[in-house]
Order: C-alpha cells, then structure tokens, then sequence
C-alpha cells in the first residue's frame, strides 16, 4: 500500500508542479513552420553537398575513361611488342636447331677428320722413320745400284716423287688439323652467339611479360575504382532526389502551414448549402444502403442529378483533394482552426490540395463515386476531426 500511495503522491506532485498545458501541449503552428523551415536548411545544405559529390564522382570518371583508354592503348602497344619478340623468340629457336643440325654435321665431319688424322698420324710415324732412319742410305744404295745414267736418272725422278708425295701428305694432314680446329672453334663461337642473344631475347620478353602484368593491374584497379566511384555517384543521386522530394515536401507543408495560419484567428461564420435539394439520409445511425447493417452515418446526403455543381459551404483553404476509399472523389476545406467541410462522391473536383477557396466557389460536381447507389452528394462538418450533424450548421 506504501509502494501505490508514493506512486499516486509523485504523480499528483508531477502534474502540480508541471501543467497539463505545459509539458504536452502540442507546437505552435507558428513553432511547427519554424521547425519546417529548420528541416528544409537542413536538406537544402544537404543538397548541396550531394550535388559536389555527384560532381567530383562525374569529374573522377571522366578522369578513370580517361585513363582506362590510355592503359589500353598501351597494353595494346605492349602485345604488339610482345609478339614481334615472340617472333623473335621462334627466328632464334630455328637458328638454335640450325646450329644444332650444323652442330651434329660439324661433329661427324671432325670425326672423319679425326679418323684420317689418325690415319696419317699413323702413316706418318711410318715415314718419320724411314725419313730420319736411313732414308739417305736406301737413297744412297739405290742410286748406286743402277747399271747406267739413265736408271739413275729414273730412279732419281722417281724418289724425288716420293719425296713430293710426302711433302704432300705432310701438307694435307697440317690442312686437316687446321680445318678442324677452324670448325670447333666456329662451333663454339657460334653457340655463344646464339647463347648471348637468345639471353637478351628472354630478357626482353620477360620483361614486356611483366609490364603487361603492372599494365593488367592498373587497369584492373581503375576498373574497380571507377564501379565504387559509379555506385557512390548513384548513391548520391539518389540521396539528392530524396532530398529535394523531401524539400518539396516540407515547403508544401510550411505552404498549408502558412495558410492554416491565416485561418487562426478567423472564424467559419455563417454557412451556405453546398447543394440545392432535399435531404435524402441524416445524420446519425442507419442502416447502411450497401452492407445492410446498423452504421453510423457521419454526415448528410443530399440528392441531385450528376454533373450538379458543388459549391463550398465557407471560405476556407483545401486541404484533401482526391480519392478517399468509399467517399470516392472526395474534397475537404478548412475552414478555421476548428471547422472541416467534406464533400463526397463526386463525379469532379475541380480544386487541388492547398488552394484556398472563397465562399460560393464551384469546387466539383455531384456524382456516385465509391461506395454509393446512386448521384448525391455525402456533406460532413468536422470539429477538431470529431463528426457532428451539419444541419446543426447549415442555415
């Protein structure tokens, strides 16, 4: 019991010393246009800022094309160099299986070479000795072996001969050893020729390979950058739009505002009928013309024939203009900080949302739109948004 008499005690207290009035009271209308006006600075600055990011996003694109266009033409340039160094490459792979064949002909051929060096070689060992041994005395022996001058002069014809002939042999085998040491040594040269350029070659592709790899990547990470820097631009422009619509939004509700501020200090006054013609339905519970059941009738039907102009009951500023479930075409005016007029089932409207209307204005015309059986007019006065009986009102 303590515990709900202190409850009680704070609350009373609360509401003592804080009114009603003063902690719940709802803004001013005044109050709610300069929050408006607040919150339109806001989205305007806010604008603002979308726009400079959209514009530094278009400015960084066509700076990304930019450079996209330029890392393909030289990634372009780079194949062109790398397949003429490919071509390269196979011009020294043959002269490398050239080299080689010759190489493999080269090498037979010092073979055979090399087989008739040994051939002479051995053949030479042959003459030395008989040269250095007793050549001079088997020419000796020989000469004084002949009968007569003239086999003396043969024979001595015939060992000159000899002695040419191996002259020759010894000329000939001094000929192969340089032809085959002219051959090795061509064949070594020639490899590290082709060794040396196709180093340099391999140096070259690896080289423009690796560049191409750099170039690949570049252009891999501008492509990257330029689909963030897309989906931030689209970001923005559509922050932008939701933040004009929102602009455009609150500037037409500081308008309704404003105009509901006019009627502040006014009063509806006396009212006119919206229709001429007799009143088919009341106010109060009914049975309900589609559904059949007990409902309560918020306003008054007044019959009339289709196309029947509407005039509005007070002067006063639209505040809804448009269809509204069963009401069908539907208008409802402000009239002062208090009263709303409401007009239903119209086959037109003829005033927007915001306008603000003198008394006697043609607002639409009668028609059966929503939930009703046929052309009438559906009138309502509103207080604060509570129903009450518009012949209460009407003269």
């Amino acid at each position: 019991m303590k515990k709900i008499f202190c409850a009680l005690l704070t609350i009373f207290l609360f509401f003592t010393i804080f009114p009603h009035n003063s902690v719940f009271s709802e803004p001013t209308l005044q109050e709610q246009i300069d929050e408006l006006e607040r919150k339109k600075q806001e989205k305007e600055s806010a604008v603002e800022d979308y726009k400079k990011t959209v514009e530094d996003c278009k400015q960084k694109s066509s700076e990304f094309s930019i450079k996209q266009e330029d890392l393909t033409e030289e990634l372009n340039d780079l194949g062109i160099k790398i397949n003429k160094a490919q071509l390269k490459t196979e011009e020294l792979k043959n002269q490398e299986d050239e080299l080689r064949f010759s190489y493999l002909t080269t090498e037979k051929q010092i073979e055979t070479l090399e087989e008739s060096i040994i051939r002479k070689e051995e053949k030479l060992d042959v003459l030395i000795n008989a040269l250095y041994k007793d050549y001079c005395k088997r020419y000796v022996n020989y000469l004084f072996s002949s009968k007569n001058i003239n086999e003396i002069m043969d024979k001595g014809v015939y060992l000159k001969y000899l002695y040419q002939a191996d002259a020759d042999f010894f000329s000939e085998l001094k000929k192969d050893r340089e032809l085959q040491a002219d051959r090795k040594s061509s064949l070594v040269v020639d490899q590290l020729k082709l060794l040396d350029v196709k180093k340099k070659q391999n140096e070259v592709e690896a080289d423009l390979n690796k560049l191409r790899k750099q170039k690949d990547s570049e252009i891999h990470n501008i492509t990257y950058s330029a689909q963030i820097n897309k989906r931030m631009m689209e970001t923005a422009v559509s922050a932008l739009s939701l933040a004009e619509a929102e602009i455009r939004r609150i500037a037409s509700k500081e308008v309704d505002l404003e105009r509901l501020k006019e009627l502040q200090n006014k009063e509806m006054g006396t009212l006119i009928w919206p229709i001429d013609g007799p009143v088919t339905s009341g106010f109060g519970m009914r049975m309900h013309p589609i559904f059949g059941v007990y409902r309560m009738h918020t306003g008054i039907d007044i019959d009339q024939n289709y196309g029947y102009p509407i005039k509005a009951v007070a002067e006063g500023i639209v505040t809804y203009s448009g269809w509204l479930t069963g009401y069908g075409n539907c208008v409802m005016i402000m009239h002062d900080k208090e009263h709303t007029s409401l007009y239903a089932h119209m086959k037109t409207r003829y005033v927007k949302k915001g306008e603000k209307v003198q008394q006697g204005k043609v607002i639409g015309e009668v028609g059966s739109t929503g939930w009703s059986t046929g052309p009438h007019l559906h009138f309502e006065i509103r207080v604060n948004g509570d129903y009450v009986n518009p012949r209460d009102y009407l003269p």
